[in-house]
């Protein structure tokens, strides 16, 4: 339900809105299915538990859906 008045919001103003969620253990975004189907993109930041080379200053983002683009690209980032 906010979703939806979210996303009247943001075609009526044309502003864009970021939405944050959050992500279970088994890797789906949490809550209904439905909110991954309406927005225009699913991001994932990943790592800072040394999972990406053994680093625990990188950082992952990739993309799980991207209506305007490729989702098979990654960006790393070293945070200091």
């Amino acid at each position: 339900e906010c979703v939806t008045l979210f996303l009247r919001l943001a075609k009526s103003t044309s502003i864009p809105i970021l939405l944050i969620g959050h992500v279970t253990k088994n890797g789906d975004v949490a809550g209904p299915r439905t909110v991954e189907h309406m927005v225009d993109a699913v991001l994932y930041l990943e790592g800072g538990d040394g999972s990406i080379g053994g680093s625990y200053n990188l950082r992952m983002l990739r993309a799980a859906k991207n209506r305007f683009g490729s989702s098979e690209e990654v960006g790393v980032y070293e945070m200091e």
